[in-house]
């Protein structure tokens, strides 16, 4: 590229503007890094790139004059890395550059990249005519080049490419051909344009394991299984078996078990095995996920007892646990044994979640014995059941006429403090019921009620059907509980709270005159007891204010008595209090009225701010790696409701910001949108992730989240109603959503809680 190699002095102002408008503006600017998202900027990288951004094309060469900054080779790669977006800016940043000291073979590949990415193919050429001249050409630019005319779909152009690297000096081989296959199946459904070109270079370059890796890949991205065999029969006859060519072989395996052709996995992993190419967890791991999310519970025994049986590879706890929850989801419970005592002989030891899921299982399926047995081991072995579990296994204990076991575990949960207990403790109320043991009914609900455990109101109205039921002497012994029931339901109210200390203070004020404030005050020491608070209060008011000791028995000062006993005689009101009085009773109409204008106003036109809330989520896909790194897909859900039946509603500015762990995973938005009124909209967000790298502790809350089978994210987000209330006109109001959605990761199922925006 003579152009960005030659001296801008040296050309004319005509030439300038010419090859300016031939730099187009980027196609796809959101695609492009940015010195505004990037963290580790140097000052003068960031500096130069807010020029290049901000100034008008026309005046940067004179803003790059004057800025004072000599970069250096790696802030020029800097510079250039983050400039993608303004490839005309940074055209001439390099040609600025370039002038203060030669360009190093990496700055003239990025601008190779920059100019390729951005399409103007023809500039991008010159620069590497340009390259050719100084000697820095070599093979990372043509993969550059590859690249871009993939992206851009122009793939006979890098075939082309590719027939000419001789002529400039870079021989092809097969480093260049499997970049060039990458390149392509990089690009959505072209495996087989790719495959097309490896039929046409296989017989001038040899191909390597590399090359078929690429191309089982790409047929593993498509689903094309027919392919995949085809290429790796030819893969084998070609270069044979060899371990270091595992990647090939996992990208079939991948393939086969996508296809729903488990067996024929199974048929190939058996020949690895004989040639030393067996895989390893990794593949394992992924398999039995893809397995396990499509409910196949047949296949993934199978491929389970073929990594068994190779004794090669030894599962992890993580892939117990998954392979044991859908064994228990589609009630294979001999199965879901046969590996739990499997464990302890791979060296692999259950935790809490695996004897859970095996428990809730067990409880499904009305085990009574066997459940009985297992809670007992699960006690043993210090994993106790979660608070769901137990009350799932009260009710069934009762439901088959084992209360002893029911009791047992009540017990167990009382003791080690297992919360929440209200659903386990209403379950054990309702099965004593059932079985007709009201006087245990009686005591259980008593001790529950001191250990201040809710009972159910649905539960009391149960209960009094059955003590009304039996006679007279349970009539009384289920009003007793009642009022004691009651008496816990109201425990809040008793301790008074600092308004009931006021309403007493102002109703005591507002008969008598300021001049007892001192004395009323006083009441303010007695808020530890009600009926104590009621009599002190009833006490200082007949002290202070009966009529006969009005002035004698309150404490006041002497001249003050005098005062007041002289109006008193005079019987006559101060002019003022008349006026202040006649005030406030104009403000109170007036408050009263406008309060009954508003209810009426309220109950014809029954406004409703407008909501968004979170109806529904899965968790698609939740992957982690060794290395670190977390790929995550969901599925949410998000609802716009409008309640009002009498007005529109329009949501604008929507904007949600999904996070794990405070690393942000992706920027939901949506166009504006209006809902009728008294009706609801859904907006549908498939959020897929690339991989996300994981600090240690964030690592191992996922392993955490894994063993408890359960994984929370950050949902937070706003948007913007209008909507118009009757006659009142336009009301605008600001949604914010923040919440947490929790999914199982085992099955991907959503946790639903309450997930509702708040208006401000």
């Amino acid at each position: 590229m003579e152009a960005l190699a030659s001296n801008p002095r040296r050309s004319t102002a005509s030439n300038k503007q010419q090859q300016e408008a031939k730099i187009p503006k980027p196609q796809r600017p959101n695609q492009f890094p940015s010195h505004r998202d990037a963290v580790h900027v140097s000052p003068n990288a960031r500096k130069l790139c807010e020029l290049l951004t901000r100034t008008p094309p026309n005046d940067i060469e004179t803003a790059l004059t004057n800025c004072g900054i000599r970069p250096s080779h790696d802030e020029v790669h800097e510079v250039l890395g983050l400039c993608y977006s303004v490839p005309s800016s940074a055209v001439k940043f390099f040609r600025w550059a370039g002038q203060l000291q030669k360009h190093s073979g990496h700055a003239w590949n990025l601008m190779v990249d920059l100019l390729g990415k951005n399409g103007v193919f023809e500039y991008m050429w010159d620069a590497i005519r340009s390259m050719k001249q100084q000697k820095q050409l070599a093979l990372p630019t043509f993969v550059s080049v590859f690249e871009s005319y993939c992206t851009a779909g122009r793939f006979n152009e890098a075939f082309m490419s590719f027939d000419v690297m001789d002529r400039y000096g870079i021989q092809p081989d097969v480093v260049a051909v499997n970049s060039l296959l990458s390149a392509i199946c990089r690009e959505d459904n072209q495996t087989t344009v790719a495959l097309d070109f490896f039929h046409k270079i296989k017989g001038k370059i040899p191909p390597d394991g590399d090359t078929f890796a690429i191309l089982l890949e790409g047929w593993e991205k498509e689903g094309n299984a027919a392919k995949a065999k085809s290429t790796f029969g030819e893969m084998v006859v070609r270069i044979g078996w060899d371990r270091k060519n595992m990647a090939a072989y996992d990208a079939f395996l991948m393939t086969l078990v996508r296809a729903l052709q488990v067996d024929e996995a199974v048929k190939f992993l058996k020949v690895m095995k004989d040639h030393d190419c067996f895989p390893g967890l990794k593949f394992f791991t992924n398999a039995l996920d893809i397995i396990i999310k499509q409910n196949d519970a047949a296949n993934a025994v199978i491929l389970w007892d073929v990594m068994l049986e190779s004794a090669l590879v030894v599962p992890n706890l993580v892939m117990y646990n998954a392979v044991i929850g859908l064994l228990c989801n589609n009630n294979q419970i001999d199965h879901a044994f046969r590996l739990l005592d499997q464990m302890a002989f791979q060296g692999v030891f259950p935790d809490s979640l695996t004897y859970n899921i095996v428990f809730e299982c067990l409880v499904r399926n009305k085990k009574v014995h066997v459940a009985e047995r297992f809670f007992n081991e699960m006690v043993k072995n210090e994993c106790p059941p979660t608070s769901t579990n137990c009350t799932s296994a009260i009710a069934m204990f009762f439901d088959r006429d084992d209360p002893e076991a029911a009791q047992s575990i009540w017990t167990y949960m009382v003791e080690n403090h297992i919360k929440p207990l209200s659903d386990a403790a209403n379950e054990v109320l309702l099965g004593l019921c059932q079985l007709g043991r009201l006087s245990e009914v009686k005591r259980s609900a008593e001790d529950m009620l001191d250990r201040k455990i809710m009972i159910y109101e649905s539960t009391m109205a149960k209960l009094k059907d059955a003590f009304y039921r039996d006679s007279r002497t349970a009539r009384d012994r289920y009003d007793s509980l009642s009022r004691r029931w009651k008496a816990h339901g109201k425990l809040s109210n008793l301790s008074p709270e600092p308004q009931d200390l006021t309403i007493v203070l102002v109703s005591v004020l507002s008969k008598k005159k300021d001049f007892a404030s001192s004395n009323a005050t006083k009441l303010l020491s007695f808020h530890h007891n009600t009926e104590q608070n009621r009599e002190k209060a009833e006490q200082w008011e007949k002290e202070c204010f009966s009529p006969s000791r009005l002035i004698d028995s309150c404490s006041m000062p002497t001249a003050f008595k005098r005062k007041l006993d002289l109006h008193r005689r005079q019987g006559r009101t101060n002019p003022l209090i008349w006026l202040a009085a006649i005030l406030c009773t104009i403000i109170a109409i007036a408050v009263v009225i406008a309060g009954i204008v508003v209810f009426i106003a309220y109950l014809v036109i029954h406004p409703r701010v407008p909501v968004i809330s979170i109806t529904n989520a899965h968790l698609d896909l939740l992957r982690n790696d060794y290395a670190g790194l977390l790929q995550t897909q969901l599925t949410v859900i998000v609802r716009a409701h409008n309640g009002n039946a009498k007005a529109h509603a329009t949501f604008s500015d929507i904007s949600f910001n999904i996070s794990f762990q405070g690393q942000g995973i992706a920027v939901l938005v949506a166009d504006s949108l209006e809902v009728p009124k008294n009706s609801t909209k859904d907006l549908n967000y498939v959020i897929q992730s690339s991989s996300i790298p994981l600090t240690p502790d964030q690592m191992e809350k996922v392993d955490d989240s894994w063993k408890k089978n359960e994984i929370a994210f950050d949902f937070k987000g706003n948007a913007r109603t209008r909507w118009r209330i009757g006659p009142v006109g336009s009301v605008k109001f600001l949604c914010r959503l923040n919440c947490q959605l929790k999914f199982h990761p085992l099955n991907g199922s959503y946790i639903p809680n309450r997930c509702t925006s708040k208006s401000k």
